[in-house]
């Protein structure tokens, strides 16, 4: 199996996969698409048969079955890290394969005389196999296409996220509060912490940044069970009632 191929697919993983975790999303569908369905399909086909001729059709089934077993063995593997199914470990995940792939294709390969990266000449893809695979590939870019169009157009109302949970690493009493903010603007807000019908904290002001959150512990003494502890949540200069409140029952 001559070299340089699997020169194409260890150089076309490292460009991939810095595409799929730098670039605009656009430019990020088509390397998404080779990540997917053929990288590391491909390259695990030559390490794993390095001198066996394939035709160009068995080479294609071969690469994109072994892809999408790469995806579903893949998912459920970074699923139970801390890293979880984001695009940049996907991205990591399958050009590493890839460039892995490649590596030990590399190793094995010895090229013969004739072969043509191990696809035997005169079994290329005909155009009645050629039109249908380039189908099935065109609605694919497109319909990621269009599914990363409209997330990123995807509008949604702006809102303060507000929480009170207990913490009982830190005592039977204790709890957390805080606040995230997914206005559009930096926001001033004052939180204040009521336990039963007494005010025990106030925070004011507390300033977030778009997509910042702020948090504070506290812990309170003894307090009678089914007391209920209620986080009010103001914006200054806007609001007079509660914007949000939150409620914990204590002492259960």
């Amino acid at each position: 199996m001559p070299i340089l191929p699997l020169f194409i697919i260890f150089g076309a993983a490292l460009a991939a996969t810095a595409v799929a975790t730098g670039s605009p999303p656009m430019a990020r569908v088509p390397a998404s698409i080779l990540l997917v369905l053929v990288l590391p399909g491909l390259s695990l086909t030559c390490a794993a048969f390095p001198s066996r001729v394939f035709g160009a059709l068995e080479r294609a089934v071969y690469g994109a079955g072994l892809s999408l077993v790469v995806v579903c063995v893949g998912g459920l593997a970074l699923n139970a890290t801390p890293w979880g199914l984001r695009s940049a470990s996907w991205a990591l995940l399958l050009g590493g394969v890839s460039v892995v792939g490649g590596i030990v294709a590399l190793v094995r390969s010895r090229a013969r005389p004739g072969e043509l990266g191990g696809v035997r000449a005169g079994r290329l893809l005909t155009l009645r196999h050629v039109a249908p695979l380039s189908l099935a590939v065109l609605i694919c870019m497109c319909a990621v296409g269009v599914s990363v169009v409209g997330a990123n157009r995807q509008t949604y109302a702006p809102f303060t996220q507000a929480w009170i949970l207990p913490d009982p690493s830190a005592g039977k009493n204790a709890m957390r509060v805080g606040l995230r903010s997914f206005e559009r603007a930096t926001m001033r807000y004052s939180a204040m912490l009521q336990v039963g019908t007494r005010t025990k904290r106030v925070w004011s002001p507390i300033e977030l940044v778009p997509r910042a959150r702020w948090q504070a512990n506290v812990q309170l003494a003894r307090v009678p069970a089914g007391t209920k502890a209620t986080l009010l949540i103001y914006r200054l200069g806007r609001d007079r009632t509660p914007y949000r409140q939150v409620h914990l029952w204590l002492g259960g």
